[in-house]
């Protein structure tokens, strides 16, 4: 359970900070700009850090790929958040499917949680 809390802080790290990339690009340059690059920061997020994105690195997750339980691929990394944009269904999916994603199952990723030292 305490994987799903840290999954769901991570995910909502991650919007506020993309949100935010956003509205200082739209308030200086073109609000649809700004958007546009929220969206593209958005989908990218996992690229950002080796282990995955901001939000994930801040709550001690790791991205790894389920062939073989490296880091996985950029491809892969942005395959898995193409689905953010059915997040509603995502969300009763990661219930059902102990944890996993629409878009882990598409990239064939997983979310796990690091041991702290």
């Amino acid at each position: 359970m305490k994987e799903y809390i840290y999954r769901a802080l991570g995910f909502i790290i991650d919007l506020l900070f993309a949100g935010f990339i956003g509205a200082i690009i739209g308030i200086s340059l073109s609000l649809t700009l700004g958007f546009y690059i929220a969206v593209v920061f958005f989908l990218s997020k996992d690229l950002w850090f080796q282990e995955g994105s901001f939000g994930k690195k801040k709550l001690g997750l790791k991205l790894t790929s389920n062939v073989d339980s490296r880091i996985t691929a950029g491809v892969n990394k942005i395959i898995r958040n193409i689905t953010l944009f059915i997040w509603p269904i995502e969300c009763v999916f990661v219930i059902i499917n102990k944890g996993r994603r629409i878009g882990d199952l598409i990239g064939n990723t997983s979310v796990q949680l690091l041991e702290k030292e």
